[in-house]
């Protein structure tokens, strides 16, 4: 039997996509579960037409993370300490650079995409790695300066 799978099913394949399956596993699994759909000519043209729609999102979201990237190059985010002898109170955190990309550049990144991030707590200027998406690593300069 012939189904289009609309969820991930393990050991078949991933959502969208068109499997052979045993007729019983199909009918009495599959179907009443709403996992799949059994792949009628109807049925593949409207999944075709969703496999198209996705890679014409995930084409524009991966433009939008580029020109995310290519912004992030050319900012250096400026933080305040007080210091003493080169020493600083306090650090920097994930949170305050993300809140500080909301305000001042309109740029919304979750906290969760810092590479190995610890917070900074030293004067002088810091590059923070950013993994933006599997394949866009951007990288974000971040200044500490002394009270």
């Amino acid at each position: 039997m012939k189904v289009i799978l609309l969820e991930n099913v393990k050991n078949y394949g991933k959502q969208g996509e068109v499997v052979n399956v045993n007729d019983g596993y199909g009918k009495n699994y599959l179907l009443p579960r709403k996992l799949a759909v059994i792949a009628t000519p109807e049925a593949l043209k409207i999944n075709q037409r969703v496999i198209a729609n996705k890679q014409l999102q995930r084409k524009t979201e991966l433009e939008n993370l580029q020109k995310i990237k290519e912004q992030l190059a050319l900012i250096t985010l400026q933080f305040k300490l007080k210091s003493n002898n080169g020493k600083v109170a306090g650090a920097i955190s994930s949170k305050q650079i993300c809140e500080q990309l909301a305000q001042k550049y309109n740029i919304k990144i979750d906290k969760h995409t810092f590479v190995k991030f610890n917070p900074i707590n030293e004067l002088g200027i810091t590059n923070i790695n950013i993994k933006l998406d599997v394949t866009i690593m951007a990288q974000l300069k971040v200044e500490v300066l002394g009270e």
